[in-house]
């Protein structure tokens, strides 16, 4: 048994030595060859493999096949992916996410509103026309089941202009859990109020004004919350295939 526990902290050590080593490489350089850097931590190969596909896991790393490996750092959806598995089997998950956000995000909306550049409010209303546009495009994309193009969401730009924080990092994770269900139950419909809520955010936002922005930001979550409320609630009485109402 102690030869057991003493190799597993061993594997420990040497995936604690491969983080510190790229939390410590700048952003987008390249990890050394695999011999190189396995000799250089004093770990086997195989547990270096291990421990890269664990960062990458983490969005810490990006393999690419055929070039090597380089330093990133996470975004919301390398965040998300050790989560979502956890979302399929709590249905509350939707609804405490978005009371993370309704409690968290206003604030956000304020602060970028205090520290926004020129650069950033041109950014959100760049995404803020390519949302209008996807409403365009949208009934043709669903009726050939194609997806919008990738491209930084009008969210991750707030939370940017609003700098560095644990708080925005939090909020990031909470949308990019929540879109995928909000994509699937809310109606073409709501796209169209929502963006037109959000530009009174990013408007607010570009002319320095954080209550102003912190007050557009609650009204498009309420509105958000009472939407997908109401999504569910008519879900739930929805009869069930054997003609019965679906259980509560």
């Amino acid at each position: 048994m102690s030869q057991v526990s003493s190799g597993g902290r061993v594997v420990d050590q040497a995936r604690d030595a491969l983080a510190a080593f790229v939390r410590n490489a700048p952003e987008g350089s390249k990890l050394p060859p695999e011999r190189e850097l396995a000799q250089k931590l004093g770990v086997s190969r195989t547990t270096l493999r291990d421990g890269v596909s664990r960062l990458a896991l983490l969005g810490l790393l990006e393999v690419r096949h055929g070039d090597g490996t380089y330093v990133r750092s996470p975004d919301a959806s390398s965040l998300a992916l050790p989560f979502q598995s956890l979302l399929e089997y709590n249905p509350e998950a939707p609804g405490e996410l978005l009371a993370l956000k309704q409690h968290l995000e206003p604030g956000l909306a304020a602060q970028a509103a205090r520290n926004a550049s020129e650069e950033d409010v041109a950014a959100l209303r760049n995404a803020l026309q390519q949302e209008r546009a996807e409403l365009a495009r949208q009934a043709e994309r669903r009726r050939q089941g194609r997806r919008a193009p990738g491209r930084r969401s009008l969210e991750s730009l707030v939370i940017e202009a609003a700098g560095p924080s644990l708080i925005g990092n939090l909020v990031g994770l909470a949308t990019e859990l929540l879109r995928p269900t909000l994509e699937a139950k809310l109606p073409p419909a709501f796209r169209q109020l929502g963006v037109e809520q959000r530009a009174a955010v990013v408007e607010a936002i570009a002319l320095g004004e954080p209550e102003a922005a912190r007050g557009a930001m609650e009204l498009h979550l309420k509105t958000l919350a009472k939407a997908l409320e109401a999504v569910e609630a008519g879900e739930k009485k929805r009869p069930s295939p054997t003609g019965g109402a679906l259980a509560s």
